[in-house]
């Protein structure tokens, strides 16, 4: 199992070359579900869910800085607008995942699951704005 943890944590970055997010994100889901399938503990699972947040989280670091460099060296009103607006989206967006993956741990709520839960959610919730944001970023890929 520690070869296939070590194996997904060292992808991500070979991930961020030649793929757009969407597909690195494609990519790191089934790669999350093959650990998930194989996993034989608690401790397994949350390992998967983790590793998963983490380079889907990486992904999403780079498109977002890529997006604010591009728009920060732009001088049109238009970007400063999308730049300021995407700020504030990404911060109050941060602030929901972490609240809303904390609710979501209230099912297993003092039990050895809830940061299982936790941990899924944050892995689902990355990759979805990863998603989003490619959606909104790229229109029509």
């Amino acid at each position: 199992m520690k070869s296939l943890f070590l194996t997904l944590s060292l992808l991500a970055p070979m991930l961020a070359h030649a793929e757009t997010p969407t597909e690195q994100v494609q990519k790191i889901e089934a790669l999350r579900k093959t650990c998930l399938d194989n996993a034989q503990s608690n401790m397994d699972m949350k390992m998967c869910e983790f590793t998963a947040y983490q380079d889907s989280d990486k992904i999403l670091n780079a498109q977002y800085k890529e997006v604010v460099d591009t728009l920060s060296k732009a001088s049109d009103a238009d970007s400063k607008e999308t730049l300021r607006r995407l700020v504030v989206s990404e911060r109050a967006w941060i602030a929901y995942r972490d609240a809303d993956c904390d609710f979501n741990g209230v099912e297993m709520l003092g039990g050895s699951g809830e940061s299982l839960v936790i941990a899924g959610c944050l892995a689902d919730a990355e990759a979805a704005r990863v998603l989003e944001l490619d959606q909104v970023l790229n229109p029509g890929n």
